[in-house]
């Protein structure tokens, strides 16, 4: 393992508490990165049809918005490295963009060229996950480093649904 540090995806999930608690009982006092993926809401989502008003005002919104989003990401990423230093963890916190969750989480290991990356799963049945994408999935093909992904507990699977960080 390089020595980077270790990345966590986070979205504030049992699943990724589960894959935290784990990442400390293998890692010991490693540095970790927590991180909790937003997405920018582009300008062009107003839509056809919006008023001349709006559409003027748009960008200044969609700032505010993407502002807030962002913020909201960082909080629940320093609840996740709260969770890492309970567990024994070196953790910092960050909010990661990405036009999905996965993508935010590998760009963000790409950036701190981080040793492993550690994900949650999400235990989504077939369907679900041919539907929505997952995450887990998404970092494991793309992210051209070791990633460690932790199953979902037996007595939470069914329990959940897919979300930002931890499926």
């Amino acid at each position: 393992m390089g020595d980077g540090p270790v990345l966590i995806g986070y979205d504030g999930s049992p699943s990724a508490a589960d894959a935290i608690k784990l990442a400390a009982s293998l890692l010991g006092a490693r540095p970790v990165l927590v991180v909790s993926v937003w997405s920018h809401v582009p300008v062009e989502t107003v839509g056809y049809g919006a008023t001349a008003d709006f559409s003027a005002a748009a960008p200044a919104y969609f700032s505010d918005v993407d502002s807030t989003v962002e913020q909201q990401a960082g909080e629940m990423a320093e609840q996740g490295a709260r969770v890492a230093r309970e567990a024994g963890l070196e953790a910092e916190a960050r909010p990661a963009q990405g036009s999905s969750a996965w993508r935010g989480i590998v760009d963000a290991a790409e950036a701190v060229d981080a040793a492993m990356i550690v994900v949650g799963a999400r235990g989504l049945s077939g369907l679900k996950s041919a539907l929505l994408g997952s995450t887990s999935k998404g970092v494991l093909s793309h992210a051209g480093r070791p990633v460690l992904v932790v199953p979902v507990a037996k007595e939470d699977q069914g329990a959940g649904s897919e979300s930002s960080a931890g499926g």
